[in-house]
């Protein structure tokens, strides 16, 4: 549980202050590297992070951190929370970027609206939830993944198939039903249904992103009208495809 964010920040340095010697962290904290690279050496373990690469740190942790080529650049995000998890690094994020960076850019903002720290801590919420479930599904054997491989490439490739069933996935990978569901929860931290919502919610954001009417989303997404679509997308995302649409002009002229 998120008590409350301590700062964010855009953080670059070309060596001054390095290397930095913690005896113990005042706050939790995500990173993501964006330019140049690090080593950070903790419990016991030295490890090089670079342009992409993520670390979330508990609070109360030592550490040193050393530059490997005399300049970094990442997002920092600080707060404090009730979560004992342990600090561990996540590789390839740089596609959370952008997250990052609203939340940023949200903060420096946060006195301009009573509400935008409050929305700062809900976005801060669905990035621990990525980074989570990210460090989870990393940690599970490749022997599992490679045996539901064959479901989750046909739920990519035909998520708007409203006629899709969970038995036809799992016999796709040659299992019951019942192991399907199981292994593919361990695999994902999902359940297929939920993980197939998500790829739903996913295409027609891009769509709606990209100027398509709601109509047209509705049917590029499988649903046979506006209604059950604009049903489902307010249920997955708290709000309208018109209330999607109107936030990311808002995001656009920020």
């Amino acid at each position: 549980m998120i008590q409350y964010i301590v700062r964010t920040e855009l953080w670059e340095s070309y060596g001054k202050y390095y290397p930095i010697n913690k005896d113990s962290r005042e706050a939790s904290g995500l990173v993501l590297i964006i330019g140049g690279g690090e080593y950070l050496y903790i419990n016991g373990k030295r490890l090089h992070l670079s342009v992409g690469d993520a670390v979330f740190f508990r609070r109360g942790d030592r550490y040193r951190i050393e530059l490997d080529n005399s300049y970094i650049k990442c997002y920092v995000i600080n707060f404090q929370c009730d979560d004992e998890m342990p600090t561990f690094a996540l590789y390839n994020c740089s596609d959370l970027a952008n997250q990052f960076a609203k939340i940023n850019t949200l903060w420096t903002r946060k006195y301009e609206d009573e509400y935008n720290e409050l929305e700062c801590m809900g976005m801060l919420y669905r990035l621990l939830t990525e980074v989570y479930r990210r460090r989870y599904v990393n940690s599970v054997p490749r022997r599992k993944k490679d045996r539901i491989a064959p479901a989750i490439s046909y739920m990519h490739e035909h998520c708007t198939d409203q006629e899709m069933k969970i038995n036809c996935l799992a016999n796709l990978c040659g299992l019951s039903e019942r192991s399907f569901r199981r292994l593919f929860h361990e695999v994902c931290g999902l359940s297929p249904k939920r993980y197939l919502s998500t790829l739903r919610i996913k295409h027609a954001k891009e769509h709606l992103a990209s100027c398509c009417g709601i109509r047209e989303v509705a049917q590029l997404c499988g649903f046979c009208d506006v209604y059950h679509f604009s049903k489902f997308f307010r249920s997955e995302c708290g709000m309208s495809p018109s209330e999607y649409i109107r936030s990311i002009s808002d995001e656009s002229l920020l």
